[in-house]
């Protein structure tokens, strides 16, 4: 059965708008201010006598209406074109999980590490706690989100490029809700239930460990925006947004929530989002198959060369590999019309 369902997408999504849609109700109750008394008076002295009026034709449906909605129904209407399409399913054993395409094939496959491989990797975790008073400005901003160290890196302004924030929004959305799913079918332990050294800096969420829902976000939107600017932005741009996305990885395991095998599974399962997207954009023309095997990973620490070779996936980490391609999805004109309306901002 799909773990994603719509009515997640569409809670989810309703909760990623409310602080933008107070900023934009704030702001308009300065400049359109109305109470419903002082409307009610007006249209009894202006109202008049009722005039039949005349007909109008439906608008014809395409993808270019999705423009005329306001931010959280376009963001509805995008996240259930993606989730249409994939199912996260677990192996028969429960010790792996898959990223599916209803249409057929894996796009990412991630094998938990075991129990002794946890083990070993919490006295990373707890050498890392060594970096918390440098980062503890990061990694209490980042709790929240991460995209804003990410779009810090580019020429990005939210009022003038919606369709880059809706793209945004739905790379974030999309890598948490299959990174919850993961979550929950595979069941890993956070760091301070090995050890009590551990002692989080930040409240522990109340979930799994594997995979890092920070690196799977911070990876997806890295990728997406990495993709949609390229050639357009400074050439150094593309490497440093995916070294932003390793480091906010990293600094979930400094807070003590995550050890450096989340990292490599959120970012195996982050490009795994970015390229299902690009595909349905047609940027794409059949997504990459990506996988980890945290087994035997021990003490292996996350570096973003493991990952990244500096202008493309370099998958050189343990468990870590590129399975060649998986079968061609189908195409959504709705993600690819806001894909193109996104690289019109960036004068692509």
């Amino acid at each position: 059965m799909p773990i994603l369902s719509l009515s997640q997408a569409a809670q989810a999504a309703q909760a990623a708008q409310a602080a933008q849609a107070a900023q934009a109700a704030q702001a308009a109750q300065g400049t359109l201010s109305a109470s419903s008394h002082g409307l009610l008076v007006a249209r009894d002295g202006i109202g008049g006598v009722w005039q039949q009026p005349e007909p109008r034709p439906f608008p014809s449906v395409a993808a270019e209406r999705l423009g005329d909605w306001q931010a959280s129904s376009r963001l509805f209407i995008l996240i259930g074109e993606i989730l249409s399409t994939m199912t996260v399913q677990p192996s028969m054993d429960g010790e792996a999980v898959e990223l599916l395409m209803h249409s057929g094939g894996s796009i990412a496959r991630i094998i938990r590490p075991s129990a002794d491989d946890f083990a070993q990797q919490a006295r990373l975790v707890h050498d890392y706690a060594d970096l918390r008073s440098d980062r503890l400005a990061e990694i209490t901003d980042q709790v929240a989100g991460s995209t804003g160290y990410l779009t810090s890196l580019l020429p990005f302004d939210p009022a003038r490029m919606p369709r880059t924030t809706d793209l945004l929004a739905l790379a974030e959305q999309i890598a948490g809700f299959a990174a919850q799913a993961c979550k929950h079918l595979l069941v890993c332990p956070r760091p301070h239930v090995l050890s009590a050294q551990i002692q989080p800096m930040i409240a522990t969420p109340g979930h799994g460990a594997l995979p890092s829902g920070h690196a799977t976000e911070a990876f997806a939107v890295a990728e997406t925006l990495r993709r949609l600017t390229l050639g357009v932005v400074a050439a150094e741009a593309g490497p440093l947004l995916i070294q932003m996305a390793a480091r906010i990885a990293v600094n979930r395991t400094v807070a003590g929530v995550h050890y450096p095998a989340d990292s490599f599974a959120g970012a195996v399962l982050g490009f795994a989002v970015a390229e299902l997207i690009a595909t349905r954009a047609r940027i794409a023309s059949n997504p990459r198959a990506v996988s980890f095997d945290g087994t035997g990973i021990a003490n292996t620490d996350f570096f973003t060369s493991q990952v990244w070779s500096g202008s493309d996936w370099s998958f050189d980490g343990p468990g870590l590999s590129l399975q060649g391609n998986a079968p061609p999805v189908d195409v959504s004109p709705t993600v690819e019309w806001t894909w193109q309306e996104a690289a019109a901002e960036w004068g692509v």
